[in-house]
């Protein structure tokens, strides 16, 4: 099921939506790529938003293994560039 798909099976969907955003908008932009096309746009769009903004990388890549509150401290931004020059 696609991220639309499944937003238009929720009781009230529309109440997700932002002020102008309509089913009928999201429905004629969805129509026109494929599945596999969105995925791309959407791979392509992190790989530029990581390669702009290194630190979102460093916190991804570092976050799912942090076991200990300090483990999350390290690496917000105040304490990045200790983090990085141990």
């Amino acid at each position: 099921m696609t991220p639309y798909k499944k937003l238009r099976s929720l009781s009230r969907p529309c109440q997700y939506l932002k002020s102008r955003i309509t089913f009928k908008k999201l429905g004629a932009y969805a129509a026109q790529m494929t599945d596999n096309e969105a995925a791309e746009q959407m791979n392509s769009a992190r790989d530029h938003l990581f390669k702009q903004h290194p630190y979102l990388k460093h916190i991804f890549k570092a976050l799912p293994n942090a076991q200990r509150v300090e483990d999350i401290e390290n690496v917000l931004p105040w304490n990045l560039v200790k983090t990085l020059t141990e």
